[in-house]
């Protein structure tokens, strides 16, 4: 349900999925047909091509496969939730909780391992702090900033841009840049830091505004002149060479870190010996589509002494946001290998340093509050929808306050996969993609005068691109 705040903030269009992304399985529907047609239908209720339409019609872009489907497994998991509220399904006993927060647990668990030995390790010395400054991709600066108070008037700009030009002269004289920086400081964070800021790198410096660019050309112990942002008026300093080693050092910790263990986590699946089928790929890429249901078939991975089950695999597909699941429907051969084997390095570390399975104590201590907390927010939300209403139909105006921006809920952990288990889902692939071959003519009519709709797209024009594999 995060996602829906985002389908109405303007920006460029994704690019528009191919047929099989909304799994077109025969004919299109005409533009009357697709929105008397079911395009979703879960235990209770519901959803209408009509509706849809009505939401895709709502959205400042020109609608396209994945906002289309982000709403529908939205709408299937409200539609769900909302049916086991009203039936009082246990939703916060012990094993449901436990299933709810287990792969939150495991990811834990795993880091918790993984920084264990990572403080192991002897910490980064001098020379490769200057290794990394020799290179010269990375640099340091200390900043005094002279804040800008919120709604300043004239006198008060005044005054800030003569203490900014004070300071400059202070530095510029020999004066110790870090004892002004602490000076000059509104907050304890810059003080404790002398001023300092994380090494940034040349690309990053390169997506400052522009007038803050020009940092990456001072010499070392360079002072810039005053820089002007929303913040107020910066004076920078390019740090020597050692005084950067601190921060070099800070910078270079993550890296190592993720480099060794990315040497370990592959020496196991090396060692283990990860295969994955060829059939593999296209049983992920029709998984990915909702419902996302995975047939009881062959394993999805195999190594020496496990296995990837497609049940596993749905369960971690789930997981991801219903945009990314669309794009992992369409994803190169290449890109679904990388998926699957990603979750078997994940089950193979997990025999490593969990053998015992479910949550630890630690885990449910700190992961149980938090999903109750979830929980009872999703049914103070939800307990407002007018009892009348089925759960289908009630899922749907939830959905309208939704796109009004009046609230933003998403499911905790694996509770989608839980409230999915058993119960019987269907989504007509055919009705949701002649729902968006109608919507585009009647959306490009409606946005024609907005000042921030894209030129026409082929789905704006309600065009689709010929059946087939999507440009790699």
């Amino acid at each position: 349900m995060r996602f829906l705040a985002s389908l109405l903030r303007p920006r460029a269009v994704l690019a528009a999925a191919s047929c099989a992304l909304a799994g077109c399985n025969g004919g299109a529907l005409s533009p009357n047909q697709a929105r008397t047609a079911t395009v979703a239908e879960v235990p209770g209720g519901t959803l209408k091509g009509a509706t849809l339409e009505r939401w895709l019609l709502r959205l400042p872009t020109p609608p396209t496969s994945i906002p289309a489907n982000v709403l529908v497994s939205t709408w299937i998991n409200t539609a769900l939730m909302v049916d086991a509220l009203r039936s009082n399904r246990p939703l916060d006993d012990s094993a449901t909780i436990d299933a709810v927060i287990r792969p939150d647990a495991e990811r834990g668990v795993s880091m918790q391992y993984l920084a264990q030995r990572d403080a192991k390790r002897p910490p980064i010395t001098d020379a490769e702090a200057d290794s990394l400054a020799d290179i010269d991709a990375v640099r340091v600066f200390q900043q005094i900033l002279v804040r800008l108070p919120i709604n300043a008037d004239s006198l008060a700009a005044a005054a800030v841009s003569n203490r900014a030009k004070a300071l400059l002269k202070r530095a510029q004289g020999g004066a110790n840049f870090t004892a002004l920086a602490i000076e000059a400081s509104p907050d304890s964070q810059t003080r404790r830091a002398g001023g300092y800021l994380p090494a940034l790198t040349r690309d990053q410096v390169s997506r400052l505004p522009r007038r803050m660019q020009p940092i990456w050309m001072l010499k070392p112990g360079g002072i810039s002149n005053p820089l002007i942002s929303s913040a107020g008026i910066h004076i920078m300093r390019r740090a020597t060479r050692t005084e950067a080693r601190a921060q070099l050092k800070q910078f270079l910790a993550p890296i190592r870190a993720h480099r060794a263990d990315s040497l370990f986590v592959d020496s196991l699946a090396v060692a283990r010996h990860i295969v994955v089928p060829p059939d593999a790929r296209p049983r992920v890429r029709l998984m990915a589509v909702e419902p996302v249901i995975a047939a009881d078939s062959a394993p999805m991975a195999t190594w020496r002494g496990g296995v990837l089950t497609p049940a596993t695999v749905r369960s971690a597909t789930l997981m991801l946001d219903p945009a990314t699941r669309v794009r992992l429907s369409n994803g190169s051969d290449s890109a679904i290998t990388s998926y699957l084997i990603e979750l078997a390095k994940r089950k193979i570390v997990l025999t490593v340093v969990a053998p015992e399975p479910g949550p630890t104590l630690e885990a449910r201590r700190t992961l149980a509050p938090a999903y109750r907390n979830a929980l009872g927010t999703l049914r103070e939300s939800l307990g407002h929808l007018p009892a009348t209403l089925n759960a289908g139909d009630a899922a749907s105006q939830y959905i309208d306050s939704a796109l009004a921006g009046q609230h933003s809920v998403a499911l905790p952990g694996a509770l989608s996969e839980i409230l999915r288990s058993g119960a019987k889902v269907r989504v007509d692939s055919v009705a949701l993609q002649s729902v968006l071959r109608a919507v585009g003519p009647e959306w490009q009519v409606q946005h024609a005068n907005d000042s921030t709709a894209p030129a026409k797209s082929g789905a704006a024009r309600g065009t689709a691109r010929p059946a087939g594999p999507p440009p790699r």
